[in-house]
């Protein structure tokens, strides 16, 4: 179970150092709505658009109101390609939680592991 953990943090780390280097240094770009995927319900799904003649796809919720052919203002950063943020997307806040709770697991498993006790 801590090396699953301890794994995972890797990832999910690369994942945010990208999306937390173009929210840092990335501009402001149009992108052009085209499609909303079959599975587009009214909690979540993805966005897909077309940026610089390339389609890309996004997690969007429903409260954004979408419509085909409407123009959108992204945050990219160019060497980031499959990142894109909202303009008030923050990735700090939900992937910091994340690597502690990885984190956490982790040690707490190596901790039950070693002494065979659940913590009370």
């Amino acid at each position: 179970m801590a090396t699953i953990a301890f794994l995972l943090v890797v990832p999910v780390s690369i994942s945010f150092y990208n999306d937390y280097q173009v929210f840092n240094k990335g501009n402001l770009v149009s992108v052009i709505v085209t499609a909303f995927p079959s599975n587009y319900s009214y909690k979540s799904g993805f966005l897909k658009f077309e940026f610089n003649g390339r389609m890309y796809d996004k997690r969007a919720y429903a409260h954004g109101n979408y419509r085909l052919g409407q123009t959108l203002q992204l945050r990219y950063l160019e060497g980031y390609e499959d990142n894109f943020l909202f303009i008030n997307e923050n990735p700090s806040y939900s992937s910091v939680f994340l690597i502690i709770l990885l984190v956490i697991l982790g040690i707490y498993s190596i901790y039950y592991a070693i002494i065979r006790k659940p913590l009370k």
